[in-house]
This record gives C-alpha cells, structure tokens and sequence, in this order.
C-alpha cells in the first residue's frame, strides 16, 4: 500500500508544489525506493522526467536519490537530464560519482549522444570531460536509428561539440545515419560547418565520397555554398568523386558555374574529373552556363 506521504509527494511534484515535496523529501517522509510505472522508473528518474530541477536537485543532496538506478527501457536519470537539458540537474548528478555516464540504454542510446541530439551542448562538453565515456565505446556509439554522437551533434548546430568529439578520435566519422543518408561531414557541408568540415576532412575518415538520399555529395554541397576552402579540401583527398551527379542531374562543376563560384569551378576542372560534358535537367551544360555568367576563362578552359 502506499502511505500518505507519498501521495502527498506525487501530488505536490505533480502540480508545482515544490516546497511540500522538498519538505518531505528533507524530513525523510517519502518512499526512496519506491518504482512508478511500466517504465519501473526511480523517483529521481520520474521527477528529471518532469523537469522537476528544485525537487530533483534537492532529492539528489539527500543522498537517497539512487543516481545509478536503470529503468526498464535501461534508461537513467542522466539521460532524462540530458532529454530535457536540465544542466545543473545533470551536474549535480555527474557530481555524484554513480550518475553511470557511460551507460548504454535498451535502444542504444548513450546520455552524450542524447545531449547532442537534443541540443544540451554544454552538458554535452560536460560529459566530454567524464574519462569513464573515452574506453566504454560510448563515444562511437551508433543508437537504433544509426545515429552517433558526432552526427547528432552535427544535426542540432552544435560545433563546438563536434570539433570536441572529432578530436577524440573515436566520432565513428564516416558514419552513415538511417534517415537521410548523412555522414557528419555533409551536415557539416550542407549546413556550411566550415571548421567542423575541415576538422572532419582531417581524419581522413570523413567518407567524402558518400552520396545522400539525394544523390548529393559533401563537395556538392560545399560547392553550393561556397565553401571555397572546404572544397579544395575534399578534392585534395582524391576521394571526393567531382564527376557525381545528384537526384536532380547536377553535378558539382554545373552548380560552380551556374551560380558563379569562380575559383570553384577552376579547381573542379583541374581535377579532370569533373565531367564537363554533362548535362542537366535544364538541358545545360557548365560550359553554357559559364557563357551566361560571362565567366571567361572558365569557357576558354571548357571549349
């Protein structure tokens, strides 16, 4: 049966009472060990679920808050705080020494690569810090939707994250996610992640030559947005596949020169692999669109 109290506690939890809850939680007057739900989730679990920070925090300075207590779905506290990104609740329980940073749930979720993917960047430089995520394959960590961390991290704009995570040198870089077909270096293209590209190219395990669902490569989308530098750096891999035609019949020479990306489009040329030839949708060729631009010595190079 379940006493008073702890009615009283779920009540007050429940509907923002936090000064009764921390009451009884301060004058030991609630059950620590009891479980809530098909989840079997703790009552540290239940309140970061909650984003219940206050009553949380003050469970977690009883020191009867069981920070390493697992549910059902393998999931801890940790990982709620990250979910909802509650830093001083993450803080409070990376402090305790058993919040398990390195667990790995059910679904293969880590709470780094919940961080990263739900945009806690700075519990995420958090938990970089935590040495025990650097030897448990936390870090490399693939979930049941193919992501890692350094994708979700790449996803959710989070540089700062993925440069941290890149020098680790366990990011699974050439990683390939199950949705769109993205590895980190073209988020990082598409989304114009200059040092974050450099850094992945740098690996030389960024799998530039990967095409997405739409048949776009990382020099593609550097090229489109005219990330002059990134380019250059991919076609230096030799790796890059320049003669790559996306779901739209463009390739990476066509978009330099329709769009006027000069130095681009003399840097794909060089590469002789660029497949000058090709025509698009349109029924163009680079070397038309070279004309309209009035790019010069482009047309004198593809003539």
């Amino acid at each position: 049966m379940i006493a008073i109290a702890d009615i009283v506690f779920e009540y007050a939890y429940c509907y923002g009472d936090d000064d009764t809850a921390i009451y009884l939680i301060n004058n030991n007057m609630i059950d620590f060990d009891r479980v809530y739900g098909y989840e079997q989730n703790s009552t540290l679990i239940e309140l970061v679920d909650c984003s219940r920070s206050n009553i949380a925090m003050a469970l977690i300075a009883s020191g009867k808050s069981k920070p390493d207590y697992i549910n059902s779905h393998g999931e801890t506290a940790l990982y709620f705080a990250c979910y909802h990104n509650l830093l001083e609740v993450a803080r409070a329980l990376i402090a305790t020494g058993q919040a398990k940073p390195e667990h790995i749930s059910n679904s293969g979720d880590s709470a780094l690569r919940i961080a990263c993917g739900f945009g806690s960047g700075t519990i995420a430089m958090l938990l970089l810090e935590q040495t025990c995520l650097y030897n448990n394959g936390v870090i490399e960590q693939v979930d049941e939707r193919g992501y890692t961390a350094l994708l979700s991290a790449c996803m959710a704009h989070l540089f700062n994250v993925a440069v941290k995570l890149i020098a680790t040198g366990k990011s699974n870089p050439g990683h390939v996610d199950n949705d769109y077909g993205y590895t980190a270096l073209i988020y990082a293209c598409k989304y114009k992640f200059h040092d974050v590209a450099i850094a992945l190219i740098a690996t030389d395990e960024s799998n530039p030559e990967h095409a997405d669902y739409n048949g776009k490569t990382a020099l593609i989308y550097a090229c489109y947005n005219v990330m002059t530098d990134v380019v250059i750096a991919l076609i230096a891999t030799g790796k890059s596949h320049p003669g790559q035609i996306d779901n739209y019949g463009n390739t990476a020479l066509i978009y330099a020169c329709k769009y006027n990306m000069h130095d681009i489009a003399i840097a794909l040329i060089a590469t002789g692999k660029s497949i000058p030839e090709h025509v698009d949708d349109d029924g163009n060729t680079a070397l038309i669109y070279a004309r309209m631009h009035n790019m010069h010595d482009i047309v004198a190079l593809l003539e």
